[in-house]
């Protein structure tokens, strides 16, 4: 009988040793779930030949052909369409113009914000995710009404999100991306401010 209960006992204490590494691993991949898309940026890191290039992507032929307003950025792996929309709820992948900001036909600041970490695992490139990885001189291109416009990053910054100056009006055509930051408070707002490097294509 207590051979039969040391043996039941061996068996419940394996058990619980296995659950109790199974939780461990689990934890650790919960944790490190919102930095895959980094360490696959690291390893496809394909910015610096994107960047070089000189021929666009298929897809902004396409959207300057169809007029759909879009929005690549060749040095973090962005490539999405611009939508309008009522609230950030209506976002999810794409890429949001605000409400009230101006846009590229009518120069002044025109504001395009997106999610930085909106999904479990993968690398979303059509998010804001390595949007801090922007530097000077970095290209972003955005396509509205049919016509490309060229911008290249002037400077960055982070702000709390009561500083609703970043959208304020500008007598100069500039542009304006922001997302939540840090990944798991987002309790500050980085922000990329980019002005025109080339005329209207």
């Amino acid at each position: 009988m207590n051979e039969k209960l040391y043996k039941r006992a061996k068996r419940l204490i394996i058990i619980n040793d296995i659950l109790r590494y199974v939780g461990i691993i689990f934890t650790i991949i919960i944790l490190l779930t919102p930095y895959f898309p980094e360490i696959s940026f690291l390893l496809h890191n394909d910015s610096k030949k994107n960047t070089e290039q000189t021929e666009l992507p298929n897809e902004i032929t396409m959207a300057i052909k169809n007029g759909i307003d879009y929005l690549y950025i060749p040095a973090i792996g962005v490539s999405e369409s611009i939508i309008e929309a009522d609230n950030i709820g209506q976002v999810h992948e794409r890429v949001w113009r605000r409400p009230k900001t101006s846009n590229p036909k009518d120069g002044g600041n025109t504001v395009l914000v997106a999610h930085r970490y909106a999904t479990i695992g993968g690398n979303r490139a059509s998010t804001f995710y390595h949007l801090p990885k922007l530097v000077a001189g970095d290209k972003i291109y955005v396509v509205w009404d049919g016509i490309l416009y060229t911008y290249g990053v002037e400077t960055t910054e982070t702000v709390l999100p009561t500083e609703i100056a970043i959208e304020s009006p500008t007598p100069d055509a500039r542009l304006t991306l922001y997302t939540c930051t840090p990944l798991w408070t987002a309790s500050h707002r980085y922000v990329v401010h980019a002005v025109p490097i080339l005329p209207a294509q």
